[in-house]
């Protein structure tokens, strides 16, 4: 791997990323970080993140990382308006219930 990241313009050393595989290495310096992440096509948070973005997302954001301003606008509002319409939704669905079970007593 450390050849592949040379090949790429990335120095990390075969030691360096020995130790991170076996665990006796844990707080890599931030370029080593950056070269991996580089390297595996994902943000540098993405190591530092206990909760991993799924690869479908990944793909998402870096596909959407490729669109114009104009496109990029588009998808937000895209997604702002389904998040509103899911809000809306879960709340319609938890008046119905309390209805519901008001209706029951």
């Amino acid at each position: 791997m450390a050849d592949a990241l040379k090949a790429k313009g990335l120095r990390t050393s075969e030691e360096t990323l020995r130790k991170l595989r076996i665990g006796a290495h844990d707080n890599p310096t931030a370029s080593t970080l950056t070269a991996l992440a580089e390297f595996f096509g994902v943000g540098a948070g993405y190591f530092l993140d206990p909760a991993p973005v799924s690869a479908k997302v990944q793909v998402m954001t870096r596909s959407i990382e490729q669109l114009s301003d104009g496109a990029k606008e588009g998808i937000d509002a895209i997604i702002q308006s389904t998040l509103r319409m899911e809000r809306a939704a879960r709340e319609a669905a938890q008046l119905a219930a309390e209805q519901a079970r008001r209706d029951a007593h």
